[in-house]
């Protein structure tokens, strides 16, 4: 049994937890205690205001019992303690945290990518833990993604699973690196299309509570996004051929209002062997655990 701090920073808010795991390979659990969150700009929004905002909510978790620090960022990672560089939701183009945190709690440090860290999470306890070869998407203002591979994550030289950034239409949406995935499948995409079928809304949120009404045009919205998300979906099985994918982030509340077409989309376009389809079940804290969770040895 060994108690960690996963820490889970974006561009909105930090949240931390302390993490227990017991446990090793398929058979590990975990228990959380001391859920804390604070805006990401509580103290300001300076580089250091920002560091010591980070510094401030572990300080409010940690106690002797703890053997290190998982944290996951939302940018890409060029290594476990290398600088954090070009961050898409925090104004910053540098920020070298790790030998910080390091010398202030003296214990080990490990980072990596927000989403991934979400996916290691329900690979290893939640929605993914009975399967080998598990992907995951995040689905929320972009989309994540992450690789796991019995109980480790694949990350390639340093990045993989950035699926949010792939080429689906050559001409379609400009967007952040030219007409990612996430342009048509994310929250510009959901909102283009119900502005397309004469819905005005501005949140995905907007469209999913219409749908829970029953609103006719909203769950023709969702039939589409569905076909969308299932042909990047689609791609990515031919790329790495997983037993599961895991579907999570925000839009995924609305999974049950999609979910048939993306699966119909799936099946009509791959002719590799069935894939399940999984809504995520950590919630909010599968980033926090998942980062927890790259402290263990088979992680580091």
């Amino acid at each position: 049994m060994a108690d960690y701090i996963g820490v889970d920073i974006g561009g909105t808010s930090i949240k931390a937890c302390k993490v227990t795991l017991t446990g090793h390979g398929s058979k590990i659990k975990h228990s959380i205690s001391g859920f804390s969150e604070t805006p990401t700009y509580r103290l300001g929004k300076t580089k250091n205001d920002f560091i010591q905002n980070i510094v401030e909510i572990i300080e409010s978790l940690y106690d002797s019992s703890i053997k290190g620090i998982g944290m996951g960022f939302p940018t890409a990672i060029r290594g476990p303690t290398k600088p954090l560089y070009n961050f898409p939701n925090i104004p910053y183009k540098k920020v070298d945290i790790h030998p910080i945190l390091a010398k202030k709690f003296r214990k080990p440090i490990m980072m990596d990518n927000d989403a991934s860290c979400y996916i290691l999470g329900e690979a290893i306890v939640g929605a993914g833990k009975k399967y080998r070869h598990v992907i995951g998407i995040t689905l929320g203002t972009g989309i994540g993604g992450g690789i796991v591979t019995d109980k480790k994550l694949f990350r390639g030289r340093y990045t993989a699973g950035e699926f949010g950034h792939m080429t689906i239409k050559y001409d379609g949406p400009q967007g952040y690196r030219n007409n990612p995935w996430e342009e048509i499948a994310a929250k510009r995409g959901i909102i283009k299309i119900a502005k397309k079928n004469k819905l005005d809304i501005s949140e995905p949120k907007e469209l999913y509570d219409l749908a829970v009404k029953g609103n006719k045009t909203a769950l023709k919205c969702f039939e589409e996004y569905g076909e969308i998300l299932g042909i990047g979906i689609t791609n990515l099985i031919y790329a790495l051929d997983p037993e599961v994918v895991i579907i999570g982030g925000k839009i995924s509340k609305s999974f049950r209002y999609f979910s048939k077409t993306l699966k119909s989309t799936i099946k009509e376009r791959s002719y590799m062997q069935p894939v399940i389809i999984l809504k995520a079940s950590l919630g909010q804290k599968a980033a926090v655990i998942g980062a927890s969770l790259l402290l263990m040895s088979h992680n580091r």
